[in-house]
């Protein structure tokens, strides 16, 4: 049995900015929990937490970029 604690997000309708993200939480609700703590986790650490998934290589966009090289 795990053990979870809960945060509660609040959107002020009357405000615009709030009400779009409301939208869009309402649009994706599964994934509202994994947003909310990646972007907390890029906030408290300065990266993006691996997914786990394959690296990309970081010289891949410049490559498939079209730019000639020398």
């Amino acid at each position: 049995m795990s053990y979870k604690k809960m945060k509660c997000v609040s959107f002020d309708m009357e405000n615009s900015l709030d009400r779009e993200l409301y939208h869009f939480v309402n649009r994706n609700p599964e994934d509202f929990s994994d947003i909310v703590k990646n972007h907390l986790f890029t906030l408290a650490y300065g990266y993006q937490k691996s997914t786990g998934e394959e690296e990309e290589d970081p010289q891949e966009d410049i490559r498939n970029s079209g730019l000639p090289f020398a």
